[in-house]
């Protein structure tokens, strides 16, 4: 599990890499990466916390969009996502569940400590 602090008032972006940050994603003995050859077919964010004031904007699997004037971007090896929002001095995890066009799901998570800068 990843961890990071955020101001309540920042929109930020985070991603989760799913492949080999270094190798292709290619199933070989050097592919160090969860998908090993695979793709990610969906990907779904979601927040749980003490309130409901963080919220995510999450993008399309190899698409592109524009949400609240926001461009977010993925690809079929990466989920890349923006946080909003949070209350000062509370804890949040945002997770990423995503499932593969081989049918594997698995889950990630991302702590959110929120601190007023």
């Amino acid at each position: 599990m990843f961890s990071v602090e955020k101001d309540p008032d920042a929109d930020l972006d985070y991603a989760f890499k799913w492949a080999s940050a270094v190798y292709p994603n290619d199933g070989t003995a050097t592919d160090d990466g969860w998908l090993q050859g695979d793709t990610l077919a969906t990907s779904v964010f979601v927040v749980s916390g003490p309130d409901d004031t963080m919220s995510v904007h999450d993008g399309i699997i190899t698409d592109i969009i524009a949400e609240d004037n926001i461009t977010t971007v993925s690809t079929d090896t990466m989920a890349q996502f923006w946080i909003i929002g949070g209350t000062a001095g509370y804890t949040y995890t945002v997770t990423n569940r995503v499932t593969t066009a081989q049918t594997r799901t698995e889950d990630r998570s991302l702590v959110v400590k929120v601190v007023q800068r």
